[in-house]
């Protein structure tokens, strides 16, 4: 009776989908679904504070979905995708999410193993708001800089100067 009473008052405040979740360490695909939220959230500008007002959930209850401490309910994942504009399959995504081994041919993810800062998301923002015209230029910039970093030259800028006098 008395373990009834704690898992009860412990759901009740972590809301009313709340899951009492044993002391064992997340599953690996409870982690990815938890860092897509954060993605998605990020390429979005919304705060945990924010998205958590917008599904009428606590700031920490979004930080313990995110870090995937607690798992998610497939409703909680639907209304996530309604408010940040992305499909469920979204949260899925990636390397660790997949349940099945992936072919033994099968060409590496471009990311695979990529983490990304809050100033890879502030670009992708300012890039998703550029022109189309603007934003080919801008890939074939980024390309050239790449290429000219991977090789040794006497200056870096000097390899860039074609590039940059072209988006000029």
């Amino acid at each position: 009776m008395e373990n009834a009473i704690r898992k009860a008052a412990a759901a009740h405040r972590g809301g009313e989908d709340a899951v009492v979740q044993p002391a064992t360490p997340p599953h690996e695909v409870d982690k990815r679904v938890g860092q897509n939220l954060r993605n998605a959230r990020n390429l979005r500008g919304l705060t945990q504070k924010q998205l958590g007002a917008a599904v009428e959930l606590t700031l920490q209850q979004i930080q313990k979905y995110e870090n995937g401490s607690n798992r998610i309910t497939v409703s909680r994942l639907h209304q996530f995708s309604e408010v940040l504009h992305v499909p469920v399959a979204q949260f899925f995504s990636g390397p660790q999410a997949s349940l099945a081994a992936p072919p033994a041919e099968a060409a590496p993810s471009r990311e695979e193993g990529m983490q990304f800062s809050s100033d890879d998301f502030e670009l992708l923002s300012l890039f998703a708001a550029m022109p189309p015209r603007l934003k080919r230029r801008l890939i074939c910039l980024v390309e050239e800089m790449a290429e000219t970093a991977s090789r040794p030259s006497a200056s870096a800028v000097d390899g860039l100067r074609p590039a940059l006098n072209r988006i000029a």
